[in-house]
């Protein structure tokens, strides 16, 4: 893969690769960023916190699974992992999702997902080295069809919002208080289009494969490309439904 020379500091080379050999660094060069964008202005610093998205995702999706049960909706529960593009690298991710038939034809679902990002590290001008750490959850109406008795073939379209900090490694935020050691705290509209199979493997187990294209809002900040969340997903699911039938249970032993 060739260098990002779009993000390159002024003290860069004009060649940063090893030797000139075309051989990139694993780390990724960025700005760096002023001190008062290094101090996100939340009047409290639970926003901050990386762990922000994700606990509201799950509280949203308990919400969710909490009327879904009221309303004896019979919801189904899935989670699975799988692949996503991000900042041109590709990554693994999780997601899950809780979701509860409205029409013959139409789930309603919660999603909360976010790609597995550690792996990939970037460095500032100081060469202290930080990482990204997006998620998202997404509100998602599945139009579906069925194929037979046990397949299920659904268009999901879904749109929400999300979150990524840029926080400096472990090593480096010993020594800062919690106001240095993010560099931004970025949130984002996203939306996502794709397609995906059901089949039910037994009576209340379903597995799942769903694959599509996601995109946000641009990111308002320095330390990426407007478009860096921006890219295809595919992932493997399995799910148990709460429901006394999966799809079609006539064809399903009891």
């Amino acid at each position: 893969m060739g260098c990002i020379s779009n993000f390159r500091t002024e003290n860069e080379s004009a060649n940063s690769c090893d030797g000139g050999r075309g051989s990139c660094k694993t780390n990724k060069s960025r700005p760096a960023k002023s001190a008062e964008a290094n101090h996100p202005p939340f009047d409290s610093p639970w926003p901050k916190s990386d762990y922000f998205n994700r606990v509201l995702g799950l509280v949203l999706f308990f919400i969710v699974a909490g009327i879904g049960f009221a309303a004896d909706l019979n919801p189904t529960v899935m989670i699975g992992g799988g692949a996503t593009e991000f900042d041109g690298e590709v990554m693994p991710m999780i997601s899950s999702s809780m979701g509860f038939p409205v029409l013959e034809w139409l789930d309603v679902e919660w999603t909360y997902a976010g790609p597995d990002s550690h792996r990939l590290e970037y460095e500032d001008s100081g060469t202290k080295t930080y990482k990204a750490q997006p998620s998202w959850c997404t509100l998602v109406l599945r139009p579906h069809v069925r194929l037979g008795l046990r397949v299920d073939i659904g268009f999901p379209i879904a749109g929400g919002f999300g979150i990524i900090t840029y926080r400096y490694d472990k090593e480096y935020r010993e020594a800062m208080t919690w106001t240095e050691e993010y560099l931004d705290v970025v949130d984002y509209a996203v939306n996502t289009a794709g397609v995906d199979v059901r089949v039910a493997a037994a009576r209340r187990w379903i597995v799942e494969a769903e694959a599509g294209w996601r995109f946000t809002s641009p990111m308002q900040t320095p330390l990426a490309n407007s478009d860096v969340l921006n890219g295809y997903y595919a992932t493997f699911s399995s799910g148990w439904s709460f429901s006394k039938n999966v799809l079609d249970p006539s064809c399903i032993p009891k």
